[in-house]
């Protein structure tokens, strides 16, 4: 008799577009279920996440979901969750916008400059 595998599925309806604050700890669920219980691995914008890597501050908890610390708008972006067994391989997609200070942070930098260049000619 051959061992039953299923492939994966998400345990619930997961969002597609996420919007959070700079500053607030983001969670991008993949709750996934399998026989054998699925690998889960993340992609930002097309490329693999390396949940290793130095350059990255994010990881992966027990359910697979992907959790961003303190996000910022350098993480706004599409983000992909691909979960695969041997019976089968299931994507989700989140699109996650994060607002906040850094960007705000950009037009205050840009007003001042406009400043600095009137009273640089006196206008």
């Amino acid at each position: 008799m051959l061992p039953l595998t299923v492939p994966p599925r998400s345990r619930q309806q997961t969002p597609s577009v996420l919007t959070a604050v700079a500053g607030e700890d983001v969670i991008l669920p993949c709750d996934v279920i399998g026989d054998p219980s699925p690998v889960v691995r993340w992609r930002k914008n097309h490329a693999v996440i390396d949940l290793f890597s130095s350059r990255h501050k994010y990881f992966v908890d027990d359910t697979g979901s992907l959790v961003i610390p303190a996000a910022d708008s350098g993480d706004s972006a599409r983000y992909l969750c691909v979960a695969e067994n041997v019976a089968g391989v299931l994507t989700q997609e989140i699109r996650l916008t994060v607002y906040g200070q850094k960007q705000m942070y950009c037009v205050f930098m840009f007003a001042s400059m406009l400043k600095l260049r009137r009273e640089d000619y006196h206008i």
